[in-house]
């Protein structure tokens, strides 16, 4: 597996990103690779306990047969501060 993130911060808690994860079966003979394309919109809300909000949808430029061809992610994450 691999994973890479990039975020563009807008302004306001809002910010685009990407965070694929890329994945490979070594045990497979053929089409080993799952390889998503896309991203996605992110949102911080402030209150007692921040919470992130992601809306992410990624297209498999390579998958296996038995893959669909879309993912769509959908997370809410509390955001602890430590100090």
């Amino acid at each position: 597996m691999l994973q890479y993130f990039f975020s563009y911060g807008l302004g306001n808690g809002w910010a685009i990103d990407t965070q694929p994860m890329m994945t490979a079966n070594w045990n497979a003979k053929n089409q080993k690779w799952l390889v998503p394309v896309g991203g996605g919109i992110n949102k911080v809300f402030k209150g007692r306990v921040p919470v992130a909000v992601k809306l992410h949808a990624y297209w498999h430029a390579a998958r296996p047969d038995s893959a669909s061809n879309w993912q769509l992610m959908f997370s809410v994450q509390p955001v602890i501060l430590l100090k």
